[in-house]
């Protein structure tokens, strides 16, 4: 591995590692609230490690959900992991399975993102890649339990504006990704589906149905790019 490349992820991250340290702060928070113990955080986050699923479970172990409702919410809510993988698996056909593994267990919406930015115009890096995955897995770690350690009297994560930290991070990797027709046509069905599919759908379904709508309107815009 090429730890000049490796050192080249970690330092692009430092931004959003920021914004996940805020959401991490949050989570652990609210679970801890929720009557999780410090083991409990440590294993979800460490062996889940997705932010948005995480949210979702805590909300459905509070509300008395069962087992195997919140394992098939969350499972739902993150099979926007395939198409991400999908988007990057050309890049790493050429390294063993174990070290894929290892690769796909820091994928999350922030690491995709700067890989995807970056491989584009210099080609797939899986140092690169590695990099951006062990930061954000370092500071939602870290922020989970400093937040179930903080969190376990009264402290609203609201009071402090640490809910508006997803907003903050998406918002921070959408805006420079819109650079050309088809990109800007993903971003409008995507946020049509979600503004008018919450009023008929659950939230689990809108995620997939603006997934798909983004990905349509963006083959369709690139089709008629000319």
């Amino acid at each position: 591995m090429d730890r000049s490349t490796w050192w080249q992820g970690v330092k692009s991250m430092v931004p959003l590692a920021v914004s996940i340290a805020g959401c991490g702060v949050a989570w652990g928070t609210l679970a801890r609230q929720g009557g999780m113990t410090l083991p409990e955080i440590f294993l979800m986050s460490s062996v889940v490690f997705a932010g948005a699923s995480q949210f979702v479970a805590v909300g459905m172990l509070g509300a008395g959900a069962g087992m195997g409702e919140i394992i098939l919410t969350t499972l739902i809510l993150n099979l926007r992991h395939l198409l991400m993988g999908a988007a990057l698996a050309p890049y790493f056909r050429r390294l063993a399975p174990w070290r894929t593994a290892l690769l796909a267990h820091g994928l999350v919406d922030e690491t995709f993102a700067l890989a995807a930015e970056r491989f584009r115009t210099t080609g797939g890096d899986a140092a690169f890649f590695l990099g951006t995955g062990t930061l954000a897995f370092v500071s939602w770690n870290a922020a989970t339990l400093l937040g179930a350690f903080v969190g376990s009297g009264t402290l609203n994560p609201r009071d402090y504006a640490l809910d508006f930290a997803f907003l903050g991070a998406f918002t921070g990797l959408l805006v420079p990704q819109i650079r050309s027709r088809s990109t800007l046509l993903a971003f409008l069905a995507a946020a049509a589906t979600a503004l008018g599919g919450r009023f008929v759908a659950s939230e689990r379904t809108v995620v997939l149905l603006s997934a798909v709508a983004a990905a349509v309107a963006g083959v369709w815009g690139e089709r008629h790019a000319n």
